[in-house]
């Protein structure tokens, strides 16, 4: 094979796959899709931990996540974060909807994954399997990338 040919096939190779890279953090149910699950790194002391990610809901009725299952941790709370006296505080929910046709953020100072009970620190560049449970769409296995921030992935 000569060089110019070896370079256009590597070219159209790249081309290809690249869109196959930056859709590999996501992951589809029924109408709900889930993109970007990351956990931020904690201390070699910490038991909590928080995780974030983003819900899009492509279908005509509201869905709601309902609960989440780990097993680097005792528990995986589904939590809200309000603005109180000038204080970020957060509080457990029994759910975090999704309405139709809308994408739903769980993010650092919104709603988010609050891990109870961490069996050992997530250590940046760590991953672990995440169960996520929804009202209409069913039960999915995420894979959740321990990093220090969401724009910290090319994702």
């Amino acid at each position: 094979m000569n060089r110019k040919r070896f370079f256009s096939s590597l070219a159209t190779l790249v081309l290809i796959g690249l869109p196959l890279l930056v859709s590999g953090h996501g992951y589809r149910l029924g109408n709900i899709t889930i993109r970007h699950p990351w956990a931020a790194p904690t201390d070699a002391v910490a038991t909590i931990g928080t995780g974030y990610l983003v819900l899009r809901n492509k279908g005509a009725q509201d869905d709601k996540l309902l609960s989440a299952l780990t097993e680097i941790a005792d528990g995986a709370e589904l939590h809200f974060s309000f603005e109180k006296g000038g204080v970020l505080k957060t509080l457990p929910t029994r759910g975090i909807a999704i309405p139709a046709g809308q994408e739903t953020r769980l993010e650092p100072g919104g709603p988010h994954l609050l891990f109870t009970g961490l069996r050992k620190p997530l250590e940046e560049g760590q991953g672990f399997p995440l169960t996520l449970q929804f009202e209409h769409a069913g039960t999915i296995t995420v894979d959740m990338f321990v990093q220090p921030s969401a724009k910290s992935s090319i994702y």
